[in-house]
């Protein structure tokens, strides 16, 4: 028994080496989430306005064309309790927070990215940003949160192919160019599809985290601006009108009971043209700052 043991450890260590190698390379590559958590931490002092929420906020709201100093910290999937946790995570070390603006699109209420498509990338807020998850090797490593392929091209690309894997800008915004050949009606019948849900379940833990949220933020007198962002026509025609009337329901019921909240609901707004978007459902870069500025002119004239 005791030969079997050391052949087989010594078959699992070279196994054991590589993969812990392999483990740190990956976590040696820039990544967005390492890279937003330093800047908060940098930007601490001059930080007033942090934006919340998912692709739609990343590619949606450019803070460095802003007059206030702003930080977004939105990530793809990002569900509105990792908002709240995140919020948690840097508030305290920010002295001059006043605003927070929280993107509520039409599925924020009824996913989590616990229990979504992409809850692979839930690894990445224990890694890089220190939050505290179920443990697992799932949800604590590079090698165990993505498919083999997937680590193997990450890889390829820093090391070998020398690629830049940041795309955001200094403030956290990711920019999208202006399509011109997308078939905007096709974009918006599959983001329509992905982001309509016959279960409910998620609902209660996502109020729930909103108004927790909400009600942490304006205890510090901190205001909360509430954005549903703007889509296209086509993709608005195609989401769940129950969910949006759900949605709308429970944000204005939180700025009607608290006068430090406000609602933004820009979803069908006619200043955002065809042109402003990159695809049904998210700015290009030109949507961005224009969405950026009206928000910027809300937060600074708003008493």
């Amino acid at each position: 028994m005791k030969n079997f043991l050391t052949k087989l450890m010594l078959f699992l260590l070279p196994i054991v080496l590589a993969g812990g190698l392999a483990e740190g390379a990956l976590r040696s590559i820039p990544n967005d989430y390492a890279t937003k958590a330093k800047a908060v931490i940098d930007k601490a002092e001059s930080l007033e306005v942090l934006f919340f929420g998912s692709s739609h906020t990343l590619y949606g709201i450019d803070p460095s064309v802003m007059s206030i100093e702003g930080y977004n910290l939105a990530h793809p999937s990002q569900s509105i309790d990792l908002d709240y946790r995140l919020y948690q995570r840097f508030a305290p070390q920010l002295p001059n927070l006043s605003t927070v603006v929280i993107t509520v699109s039409s599925f924020s209420l009824f996913s989590t990215l616990a229990t979504g498509l992409e809850q692979w990338r839930l690894a990445n807020y224990a890694m890089y940003y220190d939050l505290k998850l179920p443990w697992s090797l799932e949800n604590q490593t590079e090698l165990f949160s993505n498919a083999f392929k997937t680590s193997a091209l990450k890889l390829w690309r820093y090391y070998v192919s020398n690629q830049n894997p940041i795309w955001i800008n200094d403030f956290g915004f990711q920019a999208k160019p202006a399509s011109t050949t997308l078939d905007f009606t096709e974009s918006a019948i599959l983001a329509a599809s992905r982001h309509t849900y016959s279960d409910w379940s998620a609902l209660e833990q996502q109020t729930q985290a909103l108004t927790e949220f909400v009600a942490s933020v304006t205890a510090k007198g901190q205001r909360v601006i509430l954005l549903i962002p703007p889509a296209t026509a086509a993709y608005v025609e195609r989401i769940s009108a129950a969910q949006m009337t759900k949605t709308r329901e429970i944000i204005q019921g939180l700025a009607e009971s608290n006068a430090l909240v406000t609602v933004l609901d820009l979803l069908s707004d006619d200043r955002f043209e065809l042109g402003d978007f990159y695809d049904a459902d998210h700015l290009n870069q030109q949507g961005a700052h224009k969405l950026s500025e009206l928000l910027d002119s809300l937060i600074t004239t708003t008493p």
